[in-house]
């Protein structure tokens, strides 16, 4: 099954799988930026303007957040392709166990970091007075879920790079589909506002990256993946660093 997910791109008419292998890599992305869209639906719709200004004033932050994801898990993506393209597969575990801790460990770093500043952010990017405390509120309860965050981008960007973009899509839309839900349930049935709005979207951000982890662990024999290659390798970290945070900081900047 995992076979059939996946798609060869070291053979055959390149267009096709081109095609196959990126439209769920876009729906992925739009999926991410759409989480703080409905959460500006769901305070619209059952609370008030202060909540949907509050949680609106993060949407610039967030997708400049998701952009340095993405852009720095693409080191990973392409650092485990050119192994496997290579036929070098026995070499992959290191770089797939480093990454995973990385995206943790950074996860954790940025949390602290967000969670710290998020209120100074905030008033840098000019949001109202009248809406600042809520909306600090939300960003906090966002940078605490910075470690599923990285961990699903980080874990995509390795599906991705054994050909598989299709689960990755599938987790995130059922992720959607979970945020949704809990954003109503939380703010309707529990009345936790914009906080309960947030708690929605770390909560089905760690559904998708706990399911993206689950997947590489079951296939942790073509990964070549074992628990010493979760200690992290500083060849290994080096060559992400060099190709992911460029990436990263032009994906941030555009």
């Amino acid at each position: 099954m995992a076979k059939n997910l996946q798609v060869d791109m070291t053979s055959g008419k390149i267009f096709k799988k081109m095609f196959i292998f990126a439209l769920p890599f876009i729906i992925m992305n739009v999926m991410q930026n759409l989480f703080n869209l409905a959460d500006v639906a769901v305070v619209g719709a059952f609370v008030d303007d202060i909540a949907v200004a509050a949680v609106g004033s993060n949407a610039s932050i967030i997708n400049l957040i998701i952009a340095l994801f993405v852009g720095l898990s693409v080191s990973s993506n392409i650092i485990v392709a050119k192994l496997i393209g290579a036929k070098r597969e026995s070499e992959t575990g290191k770089v797939v166990g480093t990454s995973i801790t990385l995206s943790l460990v950074f996860g954790v770093f940025l949390a602290g970091v967000g969670i710290a500043l998020a209120r100074v952010i905030l008033k840098a990017t000019g949001s109202p007075a009248e809406v600042i405390d809520l909306a600090t509120l939300y960003l906090r309860i966002y940078f605490a879920g910075m470690p599923v965050i990285m961990l699903y981008n980080f874990c995509a960007s390795i599906l991705r790079a054994s050909g598989d973009t299709f689960l990755p899509m599938i987790y995130i839309i059922i992720a959607g589909v979970i945020n949704v839900g809990l954003n109503i349930f939380l703010v309707v049935v529990c009345h936790l506002s914009v906080a309960g709005v947030a708690i929605a979207t770390i909560t089905s951000q760690a559904f998708s990256g706990i399911a993206c982890l689950v997947t590489i662990l079951k296939r942790r024999k073509q990964f070549n993946l074992t628990k010493k290659d979760f200690i992290p390798d500083l060849k290994t970290f080096k060559e992400i660093l060099v190709i992911g945070l460029p990436s990263g900081v032009q994906g941030s900047l555009f």
